[in-house]
């Protein structure tokens, strides 16, 4: 099942991206750099719950290649029917979607999972997870005209 979902959040990570590179370089690029910075906790975390399943490392890191191999998919779709403004903003939508709703599962069921004997620390530094991830959001927003690479 962590695969599946692994899988599904990697084709929108390519959908996402096959877009962003149809449109301009540099909003490719900023939307590459967005991709890897959540990538790398997620696929780290996804490596560890394969490991923890009881597979050997091998086994894992195969898997979650093979889960990775979704991402190159999702690019060609993105990249091919990105031509078509409606289908590009389609597929924004499901890219972000999908975003929204997988990483809202994961991190919601990790919280409720979670306890502590100090629970209004654990619940400070929740929301100050969720908080800075906004933030960060944010300043992407407003900002995203400015960046240039």
């Amino acid at each position: 099942m962590v695969l599946i979902g692994d899988g599904l959040h990697n084709f929108a990570d390519g959908l996402a991206l096959g877009a962003a590179f149809s449109l301009s370089l540099s909003d490719g690029l900023a939307t590459m750099l967005a991709v890897a910075l959540h990538e790398l906790p997620h696929e780290i975390d996804i490596f560890s719950i394969l490991l923890n399943t009881g597979l050997s490392i091998q086994a894992a890191l195969g898997l979650n290649l093979l889960s990775a191999l979704t991402a190159l998919i999702g690019f060609y779709i993105g990249a091919s029917v990105s031509e078509n403004e409606t289908a590009m903003q389609w597929i924004i939508a499901f890219a972000t979607g999908m975003f929204l709703y997988l990483s809202i599962n994961n991190m919601i069921s990790e919280m409720k999972r979670f306890h502590v004997d100090r629970p209004w620390l654990l619940l400070l530094l929740q929301n100050l997870g969720l908080f800075l991830g906004w933030a960060f959001m944010l300043l992407l927003a407003l900002y995203e005209d400015k960046l240039h690479f």
